[in-house]
């Protein structure tokens, strides 16, 4: 998962656009409206456990996010400046903080799943053209022009073979692919001490082919110290 799925439709004011459609692509989040002409420059600042990063909010593993705090207008403002312009999300990751004193916490959590079109576009079947019932070919004429039809209208349906037979490009150039993410945790608090350590992996084809899709393997370590 991704921690805008988190956040999608909870927040007011919040604009979620997605990039090129390929998975895990970056998409463009907007808190208070487009606020320059650049390209990018619109982004909320993104704070991870009280840091700035550059990173994309869509590298994080929703599994591994205690909480996520939006703030907008001049609430962000005051505790980061100008670089608040256009928000802030911030980003507290999980740690061992909340568990029974000398507690180990393993968790693990697994899912697969597959992605495909649940219903494609009607398209047109038919042209104004006629074809060769013995070859598929478009009848042309003696002066070099595409014969169409009597009527009007786009009737005459594509043949089912030769060069001009009707293809579905959606069906063509779309196929199934399998989704599989994983995630384990490990936490502990023992006295003055509490971490929180978790890995994940998650791999999604996407329904383009000749694509990479989304390979993501996130590792992170959370450690408090009491003095």
């Amino acid at each position: 998962g991704d921690a805008l799925s988190a956040l999608t439709g909870k927040v007011a004011g919040l604009l979620v656009s997605p990039g090129t459609g390929s998975p895990g692509d970056d998409p463009a989040i907007r808190l208070r409206g487009s606020t320059c002409l650049q390209v990018g420059c619109s982004s909320p600042l993104i704070i991870v456990d009280g840091v700035i990063t550059t990173e994309s909010i869509s590298d994080f593993d929703v599994n591994s996010i205690q909480s996520i705090e939006v703030l907008k207008g001049a609430a962000g403002a005051s505790f980061y400046g100008s670089n608040a312009a256009n928000g802030v999300i911030s980003i507290t990751t999980k740690s061992g903080r909340d568990l029974a004193e000398n507690h180990v916490s393993v968790t693990a959590h697994g899912e697969y799943g597959s992605n495909s079109i649940a219903h494609y576009p009607s398209f047109n079947h038919g042209t104004r053209n006629t074809f060769d019932p013995t070859t598929g070919a478009i009848i042309i004429d003696a002066a070099g022009n595409a014969v169409t039809g009597t009527s009007a209208f786009d009737d005459n349906p594509f043949p089912t073979f030769g060069p001009n037979a009707y293809r579905d490009q959606m069906k063509l150039w779309t196929n199934n692919n399998n989704f599989y993410n994983s995630d384990v945790s490990l936490g502990l608090r023992r006295g003055n001490t509490n971490f929180n350590t978790s890995f994940s992996s998650d791999h999604n084809g996407g329904i383009v082919p000749y694509r990479n899709g989304q390979f993501r393997q996130n590792v992170r370590l959370n450690t408090d110290q009491g003095i």
